[in-house]
């Protein structure tokens, strides 16, 4: 997959989750969506995007890895990545894990 098809299914399934977002807080969805298909499609510049399948992006979109979400990303190949919610559900549902990367503000889960 190339990153423009990860960030076209990214943005396809952001779309999707727009009305329940919007619905949720109004204020919020409508000032952040810009910034967050921004920071999707920079990340698609500076990080390997192509490594993400077609099967994982709807994982990615941000009404499942939003702000406090821990996304478990395997080597390439080896499985799919796994988005828990909260770290409470990371540590009673995940394996043993040696890296650990901290995104930074404004950073997508893509």
């Amino acid at each position: 997959m190339n990153a423009l098809s990860v960030i076209t299914n990214v943005q396809i399934e952001r779309a999707a989750a727009f009305p329940a977002k919007f619905a949720d807080n109004p204020a919020r969805a409508a000032s952040l969506d810009t910034i967050q298909r921004r920071n999707a499609i920079l990340d698609a510049v500076f990080y390997d995007v192509d490594a993400v399948t077609e099967e994982e992006t709807p994982d990615l979109a941000f009404w499942l890895a939003r702000e406090g979400a821990v996304i478990l990303v395997p080597p390439s190949g080896a499985d799919r990545l796994k988005v828990f919610l909260t770290a409470e559900d990371f540590l009673k549902g995940a394996p043993s894990v040696a890296p650990l990367a901290i995104a930074g503000v404004g950073s997508s889960a893509l």
